[in-house]
């Protein structure tokens, strides 16, 4: 069995071996796993990336969609917030002169 050996630390504890490390990692080839051909690596990270940006696609749409409805809400709500000053405004003038404020149907 072929071993690489771990380059131990310089220092001070250079001289001193110590039970919990291991002496030594197997070799890749020999760690018991399967040899996967380059090309199995090369379409598993094309597969990997395509449904990663399949994902991104598919999210980004849906945020855009989001932020159209919220967009077109908060124009809703401006232009009703716009509407009711101007009811008060009017209530308000009418108030003032003593005229008794028109009921505009909503």
């Amino acid at each position: 069995m072929l071993v690489r050996r771990i380059p131990w630390p310089r220092g001070r504890c250079s001289g001193r071996r110590f039970a919990a490390l291991p002496e030594a990692v197997p070799e890749e080839s020999e760690a018991g796993g399967l040899a996967v051909p380059g090309w199995a690596k090369v379409a598993g990270g094309v597969i990997a990336v395509g449904s990663l940006l399949g994902f991104h696609y598919i999210m980004i749409t849906q945020r855009e969609q989001r932020e159209a409805m919220y967009r077109d809400k908060i124009q809703t709500l401006h232009d009703e917030v716009l509407d009711l000053r101007s009811r008060l405004r009017e209530a308000e003038r009418a108030r003032f002169r003593g005229k008794p404020a028109t009921q505009s149907a909503s």
